[in-house]
């Protein structure tokens, strides 16, 4: 499933959209939000999830303006 986040996100809120993401599913979000991104899905943002085997890929698409987030495993 693909969906795009164009609103403002609170603080969490990020963190819980990525963690109730199915494997394979996408969420574009704006670019702005790439570096918090990218600190949430790694080691430190989710570590028991990542311990659990999920893993995420965050790809910045800069022609559209926006990061992609893609749950993998």
């Amino acid at each position: 499933m693909e969906k795009t986040i164009d609103y403002e996100l609170k603080r969490g809120d990020l963190a819980a959209l990525i963690r109730g993401m199915d494997v394979g599913d996408i969420l574009r979000f704006p670019i702005s939000k790439h570096n918090s991104l990218r600190s949430t899905t790694g080691n430190g943002g989710m570590a028991v999830e990542r311990s659990e085997g999920r893993r995420w890929s965050v790809i910045a698409d800069l022609k559209n303006r926006e990061s992609i987030v893609t749950r993998i495993s």
